[in-house]
């Protein structure tokens, strides 16, 4: 049978497809932006403290390189000597100096280092973790008193009994530097000597408003 369209049909026709091709069409917005690296020198260091220039040789204070496989970040190491049965305080071990125009507030993270290297070893399981507690302040005041009696200091990092935790944000103002200090109790009943030295790394993070 032969269908014939009227003129009217036609026009109704052609409407409907006006409608249906904009409904299938994708719509697209691109914005373009830029950004520009602007590399100066660090604004918040950290250098070594009194206490590692001690005779004592009880703390030293290193500088060294990490690398993340194609950039090498600064890493600064401390090594800090316990004594079995004693508890040692060492009340400056480090600066932390703070000059990037606004005050900083500081918080320890046990974590591997950027290439890789875990944050404990030997691993917190060991039994070594077992035989001392030691923990990381960082002063609240340009001139603290005593580290464990003064509330001068604000407690960032512990590991006690093979758990590491974070108590405490610690603040730097603007323009000022605060010390690093750290305290150490060893068991009385410690084995002597250790199979390995216990090593812990960590990330200091720094966040600005």
């Amino acid at each position: 049978m032969n269908m014939r369209m009227t003129r009217r049909g036609a026009g109704i026709l052609i409407a409907l497809m006006l409608i249906a091709v904009p409904a299938a069409a994708a719509v697209m917005t691109q914005n373009f932006q830029s950004a520009t690296i602007d590399i100066n020198g660090p604004c918040f260091d950290v250098t070594a403290g009194d206490d590692a220039s001690s005779p004592t040789n009880f703390v030293q204070f290193a500088t060294a390189t990490v690398s993340t496989g194609s950039i090498d970040l600064r890493q600064e190491s401390l090594t800090v000597a316990g004594h079995v049965g004693n508890r040692a305080i060492y009340s400056e071990v480090a600066r932390f100096a703070n000059g990037c125009g606004a005050d900083a507030s500081v918080e320890f993270f046990p974590i591997n280092d950027p290439s890789g290297t875990p944050a404990f070893v030997p691993d917190l399981t060991d039994p070594v973790w077992d035989d001392f507690t030691i923990s990381f302040y960082l002063a609240n005041t340009g001139s603290p008193g005593d580290v464990l009696t003064s509330g001068d200091w604000d407690e960032l990092l512990r590991v006690e009994a093979g758990l590491a935790t974070t108590p405490d944000t610690g603040i730097v103002v603007d323009g000022a530097t605060r010390a690093l200090a750290v305290v150490i109790d060893s068991d009385a009943n410690t084995t002597l000597p250790i199979a390995t030295d216990p090593v812990l790394r960590w990330t200091a993070q720094i966040l600005y408003p």
